[in-house]
């Protein structure tokens, strides 16, 4: 029998389900539960599910915008970086013709010759920027006329960019923050839908596809019970779930495969499971979240498996 457990959850809250399927599987919701609403029946779940779909729906598009300006930023960014070290490149040569490779005038500009600006990352090209400028604002009288004006501009040109690409990827990142807010509200009130529907036709399942249309969030080859299925390669980790894990959440680990497997709960999801529990090839073990969490702090959410074999693995997890 199923752990009644299951119907206390919140089974929409998994990252087995993107944003964007849950966007469409809610969408759907609403437009059948919208059709089935005779005598307005339904006319509180639906209002509400109607408000938390549109707010999520703005979330994911306002995302979306930040995301795309955040990865413009980063092109043009890119663009000065690899034009900044194309153009020293190019103008080592007039440096080393005007004042000679041995000279402290060569030195200012090339301490370490040209490889370090080849070698060059964005963790210190704004400091090779900041060194040719000031090279050349000193010896300025000697260069070509457009020496000084190409990398002040450059420095100029990159600096602004990469400002740019910081704040898009922070704002990106609020507004992450914003649709992981707007996605629990959505899904809890589908969830709150679904048994709300279920308790109206108890009995008949052939019912379901008038209100949900599983085909965005479940696949035809998925276990019936909700379980995880997954494979993981030798010595690697893989995260099965990181959402909707608690204190009273209890896991059934299977071993599919024929390689012993470690799983554990982790503070990040390509953290080896360090404890944890391990189950061997073919076996069965139900755990507590507890006896997962080993020495991490508790509310840590990254469900982990680890392969501690020497070839690829296999598992189902059926987490309740």
């Amino acid at each position: 029998m199923m752990n009644l457990k299951t119907f206390f959850k919140n089974i929409f809250n998994t990252k087995e389900i993107s944003d964007d399927n849950i966007r469409k599987f809610a969408q759907t919701h609403v437009s059948r539960l919208t059709a089935a609403n005779t005598g307005g029946i339904y006319t509180p779940q639906l209002t509400a599910v109607q408000a938390l779909y549109t707010a999520f729906a703005n979330a994911i598009n306002a995302e979306d915008v930040a995301l795309a300006n955040q990865q413009g930023s980063t092109i043009t960014a890119d663009d000065y970086f690899y034009e900044f070290k194309t153009a020293i490149s190019q103008k080592e040569g007039i440096v080393r013709g005007i004042f000679g490779v041995n000279s402290a005038q060569y030195q200012a500009f090339f301490p370490e010759g040209l490889s370090e600006y080849s070698a060059a990352t964005k963790g210190n090209v704004e400091m090779l920027m900041n060194r040719i400028v000031q090279a050349a604002t000193l010896y300025n009288a000697s260069l070509t006329p457009d020496f000084l004006p190409l990398f002040t501009a450059n420095k100029t040109n990159y600096i602004n960019a990469r400002n740019a690409q910081l704040q898009n990827i922070g704002g990106v990142e609020v507004l992450k923050s914003a649709t992981a807010v707007a996605r629990q509200a959505l899904t809890t009130q589908l969830m709150k839908n679904l048994l709300i529907i279920a308790s109206n036709n108890v009995g008949d399942t052939t019912l379901l596809e008038d209100f949900f249309d599983q085909s965005f969030i479940r696949s035809n080859t998925a276990p019936d019970d909700g379980s995880i299925q997954g494979t993981v390669a030798p010595t690697a980790t893989v995260n099965i779930e990181n959402t909707g894990l608690a204190i009273d959440t209890d896991f059934t680990l299977t071993n599919t495969g024929t390689q012993p497997l470690k799983f554990g709960i982790e503070t990040a999801d390509n953290i080896p499971v360090a404890l944890g529990i391990l189950v061997a090839p073919n076996a069965t073990i139900v755990a507590t979240y507890l006896q997962l969490l080993g020495v991490n702090p508790p509310g840590s959410m990254f469900l982990n498996v680890t392969n501690t074999g020497i070839a690829a693995g296999s598992y189902s997890v059926l987490i309740e």
